[in-house]
């Protein structure tokens, strides 16, 4: 995950994996990102943040224990960061064990259904196709 501080002006790269190289990735992509700053200001006429000189940083973080939890901790690196925003935080210490990323993702889908726009009243739950007999019937009732 890729997170820019505007404020600040550094770009950090927070990876699941937690490789000893984060500085010098952050780094790196704070370089590139300058360089497409510059780009856009050439070729779309776009001025923000071309004058700033990016620098990567890092948020230590805890790392990835199994090899299908990447999604799971990004989330959760975003949640800390959306948290402490405008700060960033010091570090995103979390329980990275089997059994907890399975409780995390139980709670991430939950929260997804509930701030979900999905009607199941309105829509097809296996295709999500709209269903025309569900509004015939509300107008019906309503006197439409």
């Amino acid at each position: 995950m890729m997170y820019v501080n505007a404020v600040t002006a550094t770009i950090y790269l927070l990876d699941p994996l937690d490789k000893p190289t984060a500085k010098s990735d952050s780094m790196a992509a704070a370089k590139r990102f300058s360089e497409y700053m510059k780009m856009r200001r050439l070729t779309r006429g776009k001025w923000q943040w071309t004058e700033k000189q990016w620098e990567g940083g890092v948020v230590p973080h805890s790392a990835q224990q199994d090899g299908s939890s990447c999604g799971v901790l990004t989330l959760l690196m975003a949640e800390e960061i959306l948290r402490c925003f405008p700060s960033v935080p010091a570090n995103i210490i979390m329980d990275t064990s089997s059994h907890n990323m399975v409780q995390e993702r139980e709670r991430l889908a939950l929260q997804i259904f509930a701030d979900s726009v999905f009607d199941v009243n309105e829509h097809c739950a296996m295709c999500s196709t709209h269903k025309p007999a569900a509004n015939w019937m509300r107008r019906l009732q309503m006197g439409v």
